[in-house]
């Protein structure tokens, strides 16, 4: 996977790209966003991620707390 890494603005929903990436006009890209504390709140009024409406399919019928367990035990 090619990663890259900026700095830019996101306007009403719209990530600004550089232009020095133009090659990477038209793909398709996995997003992390870090934004800084002071800006965006986790949990504040207005500003709360839902994630009902995704279903982890490889988890599915596990046990969350033994899986966290076997894995801490690999280390």
């Amino acid at each position: 996977m090619y990663a890259v890494e900026f700095e830019t603005d996101i306007d009403n929903g719209i990530v600004h790209v550089p232009k020095r990436y133009s090659n990477l006009k038209k793909i398709h890209a996995k997003v992390l966003l870090m934004v800084d504390d002071s800006v965006y709140e986790l949990g504040s009024k207005g500003n709360k991620i839902d994630f009902s409406n995704y279903a982890i399919d490889c988890f599915n019928g596990l046990d969350s707390v033994e899986l966290q367990k076997e894995m801490r035990d690999e280390w």
